[in-house]
């Protein structure tokens, strides 16, 4: 179990962002409290399962 904390997250780094994320890692949870009238999901949520599309070990 781990926790990365993001105090600002744009311009969202890729490569930052798998640098503390595990490569075993299985769920990701997203915790923002950001809402945004008519978005389909929170940002930071957002940003995060497309840094994961496409990769081969997706959680």
């Amino acid at each position: 179990m781990g926790l990365l904390t993001v105090h600002l997250y744009r311009p969202f780094s890729l490569e930052y962002f798998f640098k503390y994320i595990p490569e075993t890692v299985k769920v990701i949870t997203v915790l923002d409290r950001v809402k945004e009238i008519n978005a389909q999901s929170e940002p930071l949520y957002m940003d995060v399962k497309t840094a994961y599309y496409g990769r081969e070990n997706q959680p």
